[in-house]
């Protein structure tokens, strides 16, 4: 069992034009929440941070789940399309 509170050394699942969207995105983010401040500012701060996160590091959790979630539901539709054919295959096989 792995524990999910260890960092793990994942590859970057952050690339390019994307990357660096996210690195300008958070540094405006950031800047225009410093200059705002109140509620509002901190909110702009913290989505900032985010980006400039995902930015330097080139790793987004999300992106990952929703990765790994498309993957695991390409594999079930993948085995019922295997398991559809072969009950067809039964069914024409009983009719015989």
């Amino acid at each position: 069992m792995t524990d999910t509170a260890t960092p793990t050394h994942q590859s970057p699942n952050v690339h390019g034009w994307e990357r660096a969207a996210c690195l300008g995105g958070g540094a405006l983010l950031i800047g225009k929440g410093l200059r705002r401040g109140g509620l509002l500012g901190l909110l702009e701060l913290a989505v900032g941070g985010i980006g400039l996160a995902r930015g330097i590091t080139g790793q987004c959790p999300a992106k990952r789940y929703l990765a790994e979630t498309r993957a695991e539901l390409d594999e079930i539709r993948r085995e019922l399309d295997v398991a559809g054919k072969r009950l067809a295959e039964l069914g024409e096989a009983r009719k015989a």
